[in-house]
């Protein structure tokens, strides 16, 4: 494993295209705050709430690497020289998946402390630590939907179906659903395995919340936290098992 880990390791920092896509996942988390605090006209204190919105961004553009970095792999045959060094398929594909999910979590912290140096910065802007547990929600979420993206592009070895899949559901699908759910009750089930909105309850627990979100199984309601997390565990296990089985049925072509 270890091995394998260095030599994707090796060909991810030796693209060009790694570099840029480093820049692009931070300065969406930061650029949002630089242009907050150039064009701010009075002092003003903001949370975690507002200092996070380029989060969103994050996510398409971690879901879009995460495709193409797998997606390219089949395309490339770069999985078939795994197969002839490695004693196991389901090696590079492990190897793959940590290295990728790793450079996203390691670009997730950076951009999240250089918020932090913009604050710092810009003297009328100033950022309350409150509303802490968003940078949480919002790493669990890119990670999620990249395991996604990665499963998707292992079975259909496709970058553009890769990206467009998870794309389209948590950009359009997943709010059709909640819309759905809201006003007719046989969606209920369905929106009740939604992983961005199992994802974006875990915000809505703790005692700055309890006044206002009951725990129960209705629209209204925020689920049980154990429930929520079975969910999200269950879409990430089940990505990655797809993934993996496909990468050790399918042959080379």
């Amino acid at each position: 494993m270890i091995n394998a880990l260095r030599s994707e390791i090796t060909k991810l920092l030796t693209l060009r295209s790694t570099w840029v896509w480093a820049i692009l996942l931070t300065g969406s988390l930061y650029g949002p705050v630089v242009l907050i605090g150039l064009f701010s006209g009075e002092v003003s204190d903001y949370d975690w709430g507002f200092a996070l919105p380029g989060a969103m961004i994050f996510v398409m553009l971690a879901v879009s690497f995460s495709a193409s970095a797998m997606a390219g792999e089949f395309n490339d045959r770069m999985h078939a020289q795994a197969f002839l060094t490695q004693p196991r398929r389901s090696l590079w594909f492990n190897a793959r998946t940590l290295v990728i999910s790793g450079f996203l979590l390691i670009n997730y912290l950076v951009g999240v402390g250089l918020i932090y140096l913009v604050f710092l910065v810009f003297p009328k802007i100033t950022l309350v630590n409150e509303k802490t547990v968003l940078i949480l929600v919002d790493g669990v979420l890119f990670l999620v939907f990249s395991f996604i993206a990665i499963g998707v592009a292992a079975l259909t070895r496709n970058r553009v179906a890769a990206m467009a899949v998870p794309l389209a559901w948590f950009l359009a699908i997943e709010r059709l659903i909640t819309v759905a759910a809201s006003q007719i009750a046989a969606f209920m089930p369905l929106w009740l395995v939604t992983p961005g909105e199992r994802v974006s309850q875990l915000a809505k627990y703790g005692k700055d919340n309890a006044e206002f979100s009951s725990i129960g199984w209705d629209f209204m309601d925020v689920q049980p936290l154990g429930y929520n997390i079975g969910i999200i565990v269950a879409w990430t296990v089940v990505s990655l098992l797809l993934g993996l089985w496909v990468n050790a049925k399918r042959d080379v072509r």
